[in-house]
């Protein structure tokens, strides 16, 4: 067939197979073969190593349903989410956050934090930094200062900063979760001018 005529033109192929078992249940096979030819320069064999690719494929499937998932809470949360390498830069990030931050998304990715928020850098670096050399959480800080969105204007956060671990088990990366609460600030400021003023 046209799998032996591949076979012999390139000298390997690799087939998948879909088998129903004498049960009822189906297997995935994946077929290995290889052109052999004998020294002597006469018979030409196809040798093949055929694999129950099953299991494999239906945790590949899991795996991209779960980052499917993932994908969909990240992107669709009304908090701002981001995640960071170990050199700080922005590797993931949602539209919430980078509205927040007045940056497109896309211009996010690749950059560092103080690239992007060079007011509140400072703060937030030595912070990260921490994370990833003590696997540390820091949970619901306060957090002030100016973005792109609104230069020249403070704005206040609530914003939550835990470690990612890389495949070693240590540190490889760090999560940040962020509530803005600059309108929640302003009310309380009014309102404690105005209890000042009776």
């Amino acid at each position: 067939g046209a799998s032996v005529d591949e076979t012999i033109e390139h000298g390997l192929c690799t087939l998948e197979y879909r088998i129903r078992q004498k049960d009822g249940h189906y297997v995935n096979l994946e077929d290995h073969r290889r052109l052999v030819r004998d020294p002597s320069g006469g018979r030409v064999e196809i040798a093949g190593v055929m694999t129950d690719i099953t299991e494999r494929q239906r945790l590949q499937a899991e795996v991209r349903l779960r980052d499917q998932r993932l994908n969909a809470f990240f992107s669709g949360a009304a908090v701002g989410m981001a995640l960071l390498d170990k050199d700080l830069r922005f590797v993931q990030i949602n539209d919430t956050l980078a509205e927040m931050n007045g940056v497109p998304q896309k211009d996010h990715l690749g950059r560092t934090v103080s690239e992007i928020l060079p007011d509140i850098a400072p703060t937030v670096e030595p912070l990260i930094n921490r994370i990833l050399t003590t696997g540390d959480t820091i949970p619901a800080f306060t957090l002030s200062g100016e973005t792109a969105r609104d230069p020249g204007v403070k704005r206040h956060w609530i914003e939550s900063l835990f470690a990612i671990e890389g495949l070693d088990g240590r540190p490889d990366g760090v999560g940040a979760i962020v509530v803005e609460i600059t309108e929640r600030k302003r009310m309380e400021e009014s309102l404690r001018l105005s209890e000042e003023r009776f």
